[in-house]
């Protein structure tokens, strides 16, 4: 069972790679917000989590800690973010 739920994809204007960013609860307990959803020059999405630069420091506000809930996370996020690229593949845009 996928624990990422309630998947909102903002997206943006296309950037250096940045298609938009995902809001999402993970477990019924965790509302996260702010992943940035990139693409690489091949097509492979991949996820972002927010973060800070403070100083030398870069703070990560939260981030998966294994890459099981990494792809979790990613899996959950593609299909959402895959509709709306067939959307956009099919406008005048």
């Amino acid at each position: 069972m996928n624990k990422f739920t309630n998947i909102n994809f903002i997206p943006v204007t296309f950037k250096n790679g940045l298609l938009g960013f995902v809001n999402c609860v993970y477990d019924n307990n965790l509302y996260l917000s702010s992943i940035a959803v990139k693409v690489k020059n091949d097509g492979t999405l991949y996820l972002l989590c927010p973060s800070k630069k403070f100083q030398d420091t870069n703070l990560q506000y939260y981030y998966p800690i294994n890459s099981e809930t990494y792809n979790s996370l990613l899996e959950a996020v593609r299909p959402i973010v895959g509709e709306f690229l067939r959307g956009k593949e099919g406008s005048d845009e």
